[in-house]
């Protein structure tokens, strides 16, 4: 499967998710979605078809740490 083909599967998949999400409070923000709670948080659902740690990525439990450097 090319790339293209890949992506174009991807966003058939999120195009179903897309009302579900949107009925539960999410925006979107390209393959991000978003919805603040009440006492402030922000829930966040990210769809990637990549790598799911990044280099440079720790791990602590009960959080997930980035290193700042190693992002584009």
């Amino acid at each position: 499967m090319t790339g293209s083909a890949l992506a174009h599967t991807f966003d058939k998949l999120q195009a179903r998710l897309d009302p579900m999400l949107r009925q539960f409070g999410f925006r979107k923000h390209g393959r991000t979605y978003n919805r603040t709670t009440t006492d402030g948080l922000t829930h966040v659902i990210g769809f990637q078809m990549g790598r799911f740690d990044s280099p440079g990525t720790t791990y602590i439990p009960g959080l997930r740490k980035t290193c700042m450097a190693c992002l584009p």
